[in-house]
């Protein structure tokens, strides 16, 4: 799977930890990234988490080769009608939201091409510690000895599914593949 670009959509502890983390691994990636609060975008391309900002989720799913989506449950909807008709015939887009079987849904229903994946870090009890969620806890090495959930559908592409074991190897996670609809009923 070819991947150049890096666009994170969705900007917190999480999602920028990957930037930084992809950062640290220096795999010559560009890293983008779309929210719709400006300060986090700049805050996030200050620490070195992105390249470039952009406040439309379009403009980077558009040339994204992985997007890493990181909105809440109640964005989902509007996020994948928005980027999904654009997303790139071999683009990756793995959903970091807290429930995945919405996920699945609707990226079956949204998304043209690509192929979707759904994944969520358990993280290490030291990563854990500080409590905050917010962009300025963002650090690259906030997956060591953690987790990354994988839940792909059962109609995955088979070399999506391996790009994101390799993308939570990269950033320090053991993956550990798990049904989505077992996720969700474990998180409710």
């Amino acid at each position: 799977m070819k991947t150049e670009r890096v666009g994170i959509i969705g900007l917190d502890k999480v999602s920028g930890s990957i930037g930084l983390a992809l950062r640290a691994a220096d795999m010559g990636l560009e890293i983008l990234g779309a929210d719709r609060d400006k300060s986090i975008l700049s805050e996030a391309k200050k620490m070195g988490a992105l390249d470039k900002t952009s406040g439309s989720p379009l403009d980077v799913a558009k040339v994204a080769d992985i997007i890493i989506l990181s909105v809440p449950v109640t964005e989902q909807d509007a996020m994948f009608q928005i980027i999904g008709p654009d997303v790139q015939e071999h683009a990756l887009v793995v959903d970091l939201s807290p429930l995945k079987g919405p996920g699945l849904a609707l990226a079956k229903e949204h998304l043209r091409q690509g192929h979707y994946v759904g994944a969520s870090p358990v993280l290490a009890a030291a990563s854990l510690a500080e409590g905050r969620a917010d962009i300025g806890a963002a650090r690259a090495d906030l997956f060591a000895n953690s987790v990354l959930c994988i839940m792909p559908s059962g109609a995955a592409d088979p070399d999506a599914v391996k790009t994101t074991v390799n993308l939570g190897r990269v950033l320090g996670a053991t993956p550990f593949f798990l049904d989505a609809y077992e996720y969700d009923s474990l998180m409710k």
